[in-house]
């Protein structure tokens, strides 16, 4: 049996070894991850799954109005995460294979005794020597801070999978939760960088 218990849709357990107190587990990622790695050792620090929460929202015909009818639907949607090599070996691109779907992104840490910050989406934090040393909170000041990230939660601790299944960007400008769902652009409209992981509804 897995000893740490993850998440089965999202890791696949195949073996372990018990040494010294410790665990050593092997698993093979599902649903086509991106992957961070330490650039100093290529250890796996962290991954970032995208997933199809598994019901879709969709527009109601007159039917569905209905007594007895369900608003949601089961969905067969797939989504994957994939590398864009025309732009570098840096960037990749969330991909749902249908529209009007509720998705999450699921954030691992994936070391053993280390707590990860992770954050999807803002302003890249920067270090600022004159609030560094502090131990209040005015140490989360000037460009220590990311708060227009699209995750609310972003520490992570060890092997736990932390889930980002609403737009935290938007409840700080309009103070109303909205999960993730992907939309379809109109034809012809031109979308920003990052406009589909923003798209949200109620």
């Amino acid at each position: 049996d897995d000893p740490l218990g993850l998440d089965g849709e999202l890791f696949r357990y195949v073996a372990h070894r018990q040494h010294h107190g410790e665990a050593f587990v092997a698993y093979r990622l599902l649903g086509h991850p991106i992957v961070l790695h330490s650039a100093a050792d290529g250890l796996p620090l962290a991954c970032l799954h995208l997933r199809v929460v598994g019901r879709r929202t969709r527009e109601r015909s007159w039917r569905e109005w209905l007594p007895g009818h369900s608003e949601r639907s089961r969905s067969a949607a797939q989504a994957l995460i994939a590398r864009r090599p025309d732009r570098g070996s840096d960037d990749f691109l969330g991909i749902i294979s249908e529209d009007n779907e509720e998705f999450e992104l699921v954030m691992t840490n994936l070391t053993a005794n280390d707590v990860l910050m992770f954050d999807i989406g803002g302003e890249p934090r920067a270090r600022e020597n004159d609030f560094w040393e502090r131990t209040d909170s005015s140490f989360w000041s000037g460009q220590h801070r990311n708060d227009r990230r699209l995750n609310r939660s972003n520490i992570l601790w060890p092997m736990t999978p932390n889930v980002c299944s609403e737009n935290h960007l938007y409840f700080q400008e309009h103070n109303e939760h909205r999960r993730l769902v992907l939309r379809a652009r109109p034809p012809g409209e031109d979308t920003p960088s990052g406009a589909a992981a923003a798209s949200s509804s109620a």
